[in-house]
C-alpha cells in the first residue's frame, strides 16, 4: 500500500489510535499536541463511544483557535501549554486512560521521561526520532507504517506502557479508506 505523502507527515497514527480504541475502553485521554487528525479521532464515538473528557494541550494558540472552530465537543478541554519551557512536575495535569504524545518536537522526550505516572499506556506520533524518552518505559511496540518509500523506517508510532505488554497485542490494524479524508469532513 502506498500511502500519500501529505498523510506520512500528519495522520499516520490514526489507524493505531483507531485500533486502540475499539480494543480498550477508554474513558479519559490526555493529548499533548491537538490537531485534526488525533483530537477528532479521540471525538469519534465511533471509536472511542466512553470517552468523557479529553484534555488537549497545546503551545500553539492557532491550532487551538482552529480546534475551537471546527468542534464544539463539551468533551474537549483545550489548554493552553507555556510554549517554551513547561514545569513538567507541575501538579494540576490530567491523569488518563491514554496519553498522546505530538505536538512541539522539543517537548516529547521530557513528557515521555516525566509523565509516565499520568496513564498506563502511552501512544507516540513519530517515535523514532524520541527514543530517549520512550526507552525509559518498560514496554514497547513501534508500529511501522506499511508504507514501501525510503524513509518508511521513520514513519513510526510508538505504544509503550509501564504496566501493559504492549508487544504482547496482535497489531493487526485495518487501513479504513474514510481518515484520508479527516480533513475535509
Amino acid at each position: 500500500m502506498i500511502v500519500p505523502d501529505r498523510f506520512l507527515r500528519a495522520g499516520t497514527h490514526v489507524p493505531v489510535l483507531r485500533f486502540l480504541g475499539q480494543l480498550m475502553d477508554f474513558r479519559s485521554i490526555t493529548e499533548f499536541g491537538c490537531g485534526i487528525y488525533s483530537t477528532l479521532t479521540f471525538l469519534n464515538q465511533k471509536y472511542f463511544p466512553n470517552l468523557q473528557n479529553l484534555y488537549s494541550y497545546e503551545t500553539s494558540s492557532a491550532w487551538i483557535k482552529k480546534l475551537k472552530k471546527i468542534t464544539h465537543d463539551k468533551r474537549l478541554h483545550l489548554i493552553h501549554l507555556n510554549r517554551e519551557k513547561p514545569h513538567w512536575n507541575r501538579r494540576d495535569w490530567h491523569a488518563a486512560d491514554l496519553v498522546f504524545v505530538d505536538g512541539k518536537s522539543e517537548h516529547r522526550n521530557d513528557i515521555m521521561s516525566n509523565l509516565q505516572y499520568l496513564s498506563p499506556l502511552f501512544v507516540i506520533h513519530d517515535v523514532f526520532h524520541y527514543k530517549r524518552g520512550f526507552r525509559k518505559f518498560k514496554f514497547r511496540y513501534i508500529y511501522q507504517l506499511p508504507y514501501m518509500g525510503r524513509k518508511a523506517n521513520r514513519i513510526t508510532t510508538g505504544i509503550a506502557s509501564n504496566e501493559i505488554d504492549v508487544s504482547a497485542i496482535d497489531w493487526k490494524i485495518t487501513w479504513e479508506v474514510d481518515w484520508y479524508n479527516l480533513r475535509t469532513k
